[in-house]
């Protein structure tokens, strides 16, 4: 039975995190035990926590990535982002239609876009040699996003067009929000 469960009911998953060899973040193993009857498979994954906007540890805005999320279900990838407690943690699967497809997940569930996450995850592809320098597109729930990564791992991620208008509020509003 698992503990922080208050309905009673069996868990469909635990997530566990071990330290690395060097035994800090930013990296960390995730084992997802799936229970099926009195069986159990392990599925192991690398879950990272990965500073965007940085060239330093702690010095960013932090985005969990999961490098290889391929047959994780929702639900699994909602309790990893709830346990990294970052604002988002990035998903990456394989697309059929473009170069990677990127999941943003938080800890209430799949949001559609957050793109610190985004960078972080493209960071982490560039710097384990799984993607190289180059441009990208990357499908996303908001719709596919063009990316590039520079030779020396910078990323950026094209934002759109800025919606950029005059807003009228009063002073008071504003000093009460």
């Amino acid at each position: 039975r698992d503990p922080t469960r208050t309905d009673g009911q069996k868990p469909t998953g635990l997530l566990r995190f071990a330290p690395t060899a060097e035994g800090t973040p930013p990296s960390a193993r995730a084992t997802v035990i799936r229970r099926v009857g009195e069986n159990a498979s392990m599925d192991t994954r690398e879950v990272l926590l990965v500073d965007a906007f940085a060239a330093e540890p702690m010095a960013g805005h932090p985005a969990g990535v999961v490098a290889e999320a391929e047959a994780l279900t929702d639900d699994q990838m909602t309790a990893i982002a709830a346990e990294l407690g970052a604002s988002a943690t990035a998903f990456v699967t394989e697309s059929e239609a473009v170069d990677r497809r990127v999941r943003f997940f938080t800890a209430s569930g799949e949001t559609d876009r957050a793109d610190h996450a985004a960078v972080a995850a493209l960071s982490a592809l560039f710097e384990r040699d799984a993607l190289g320098a180059g441009e990208y597109i990357v499908e996303t729930a908001q719709g596919t996003v063009e990316t590039e990564v520079k030779p020396d791992g910078t990323v950026w991620v094209d934002q759109g067009q800025a919606d950029i208008r005059e807003v009228a509020l009063d002073h008071g509003t504003v000093a009460d929000a």
